[in-house]
């Protein structure tokens, strides 16, 4: 399953990468690879892979993509970002990467300063941070409602408040 981590933060794309390379290794506890690499489009990307998950990070915004990413999730989620962050849990593993990638976004979100927007495949909004509160998504379907449990949020290990996005 995709995901997609918004921040806003002043730090460069490589400087994320790597804080979030250390973040897993302590998370995950076992092989973490990073790597830079060049697409095959001609820009280049932080590669973060591991046996639960894999996270890129693209270095460049040659096309302003990330621009349109930022108004739509100043318009849709009222969040301001200006970093996107792919990630893509295994489905033979998912229960467990489910887990793994909540207790990594908890731990950026004691790194990261600025708005955060967790998006699933779906453009479903699962949890965001703006003006220093954390919200979760309560508003889930019979599907997430199975993973997006009290119980998994704790890996979080920060304080959050439970909403309908329904209404933004």
């Amino acid at each position: 399953m995709d995901y997609e981590l918004f921040i806003n933060n002043s730090s460069e794309a490589e400087k994320i990468g790597n804080i979030i390379f250390e973040i897993m290794k302590e998370v995950i506890g076992k092989e973490v690879k990073v790597e830079k690499l060049q697409h095959k489009l001609g820009y280049q990307y932080v590669y973060i892979e591991s046996e639960y998950l894999t996270i890129d990070i693209d270095l460049d915004d040659e096309d302003g993509e990330m621009e349109e990413y930022h108004e739509m999730n100043l318009k849709y989620y009222s969040v301001n970002t200006n970093m996107r962050i792919n990630i893509q849990l295994f489905s033979q593993t998912f229960d467990t990467s489910w887990l793994k990638l909540i207790e990594t976004v908890g731990q950026l979100l004691s790194v990261v300063e600025g708005d955060v927007l967790l998006l699933d495949d779906r453009s479903f909004p699962i949890m965001k941070r703006t003006n220093n509160v954390l919200l979760v998504n309560n508003d889930l379907d019979e599907y997430q409602i199975k993973y997006i449990t009290k119980e998994s949020l704790k890996l979080l290990n920060c304080h959050y408040i439970e909403r309908s996005f329904k209404a933004e």
